[in-house]
């Protein structure tokens, strides 16, 4: 689970660049959890 605060701040800094950047590094995001959990 602190896997998932890491995240949670890097998307809050993210947020700040770009929106479209951060879409992007969701899906990228989601795509190595899902992988971890499977």
């Amino acid at each position: 689970m602190t896997h998932l605060n890491e995240l949670y701040l890097i998307l809050n800094k993210s947020l700040k660049w770009n929106k479209s950047h951060l879409k992007c590094f969701a899906l990228i995001m989601l795509v190595i959890i899902l992988k971890q959990t499977c």
